[in-house]
């Protein structure tokens, strides 16, 4: 380099690109796949992890009060203005009034206008019930890919949950074509169950040992009836 001349390099071309396994959002991605899996193909050894997922949980519940509260105090003392701090402080009061104004407006024309929920036939006495993860999902899958009727005709599922003494009762019904047929070209096996069933048999098994009940089998009239009975426990709500 001759005296006088001056070299300028960019700072993006010196920066080295990362590697895409170390952004944060696709490790989530990464690890969700793999619990997804695991539940899926392994049900029992997913259970047995629980405890770990628990105690992920919780952590992330201990950390949150902390976190924000060092952003709240870094920001403040950050302002070397008090005005400006004071000014800030009106600004965010006005903005939480005004979005929270405008949410619960969105909210009563959504309910005046849409009515949702109307139509349901809710048991009052499961609303706090406890449903043990991944157990309605792949019975409503169930029903929705393998009993519809594929000749064309209108599709229903009929989602129920009802409590009889300390028992919880949740029943699904399609009213797809026989099962039989079905059965067999999804599930070949001495026990003839649909895609789903037979692992929602094994983790209630693996929870509840004796103490639950689970049928499955055509409806009188068309379509497929899949009842689960297990006992009932309320909800635990952790405060955060």
């Amino acid at each position: 380099m001759r005296h006088g001349e001056h070299h300028v390099v960019k700072a993006g071309s010196a920066r080295r690109a990362r590697p895409w396994y170390t952004i944060l959002y696709v490790q989530v991605l990464i690890a969700v796949l793999i619990g997804c899996g695991i539940g899926g193909f392994f049900p029992k050894t997913g259970m047995a992890l629980k405890p770990l997922g628990d105690a992920f949980v919780s952590l992330i519940r201990m950390m949150i009060a902390p976190v924000i509260f060092c952003v709240i105090v870094q920001g403040i003392a950050s302002m070397s203005d008090l005005k400006k701090v004071g000014t800030l402080g009106v600004k965010t009061l006005i903005y939480f009034e005004v979005v929270s104004t405008l949410a619960l407006i969105i909210g009563i024309v959504v309910a005046v206008v849409f009515h949702p929920g109307a139509g349901l036939n809710i048991d009052a006495a499961t609303l706090d019930a406890a449903v043990p993860a991944l157990l309605l999902q792949p019975l409503f899958e169930n029903a929705f890919v393998h009993g519809f009727d594929r000749s064309g005709g209108q599709g229903i599922i009929d989602l129920r949950a009802r409590r009889e003494g300390t028992r919880l009762v949740i029943e699904v019904e399609d009213n797809g074509s026989n099962s039989s047929a079905g059965a067999v070209e999804w599930a070949p096996k001495q026990v003839k169950e649909r895609f789903g069933l037979g692992h929602i048999r094994t983790r209630l098994e693996a929870m509840y040992g004796m103490d639950h009940r689970f049928e499955r089998g055509p409806r009188a009239d068309g379509g497929f009836r899949v009842r689960v009975e297990i006992p009932f426990s309320p909800m635990q709500i952790t405060p955060l």
